[in-house]
Formats: structure tokens, C-alpha cells, sequence
């Protein structure tokens, strides 16, 4: 499993939250989809419901995702990500 594709799982299995804290819709698009553009409205999402840690791990998932396109290489933000999400779930 590449760190990108781990970051998508660790990503995913914070939904139920996400759906807690109003903005699952944006955040299980973010996670089928695996573009920037949903990364950017899930980061949006989550900042307008409050839930600012999950907005600051979609915006590492953002950068990962342009790093992965425009590099070839997204290891670090994906790993960034992974961290974020995780310390997060560790909270819960």
C-alpha cells in the first residue's frame, strides 16, 4: 500500500465523525473521488462546521494530491495527513 493510498484509508475511517460534525457529505466525496477538488471542499466543509483539526488534515490530503500530480511524489503530505487524521481519532 503506497502512503497515499494509506492516507485515503485513515482518511475514510474518520467519516462517522465527519458525519457527527455536519460535514460527511463533502468528506465521503473526498475520499471516492481523490481529487484536489474535493479535498478543497471537504477542507471547506469541515472549517465552516467547526471541526478544524479534520480541516487542517483535508488540507495536507489537498497537498498530497497536487504533490502527486504535479511531482509524481506524494509521500510526505500523505504522511502529514495520515499523522493529522490519527491524532485526531486518538482524541475521540
Amino acid at each position: 500500500m503506497t502512503k497515499l493510498e494509506e492516507m485515503w484509508a485513515t482518511l475514510l475511517a474518520y467519516l462517522p465523525q465527519a458525519i457527527a460534525n455536519r460535514h460527511g457529505d463533502s468528506w465521503a466525496k473526498m475520499c471516492s473521488e481523490k481529487t484536489t477538488d474535493a479535498a478543497y471542499d471537504a477542507y471547506r466543509a469541515a472549517y465552516s462546521a467547526g471541526d478544524t483539526t479534520a480541516a487542517d488534515a483535508t488540507g495536507e490530503a489537498y497537498d498530497a494530491c497536487r504533490a502527486a500530480y504535479f511531482a509524481g511524489d506524494a509521500t510526505l503530505w500523505a504522511q502529514v495527513a495520515i499523522n493529522r487524521i490519527k491524532r485526531i481519532t486518538e482524541v475521540l
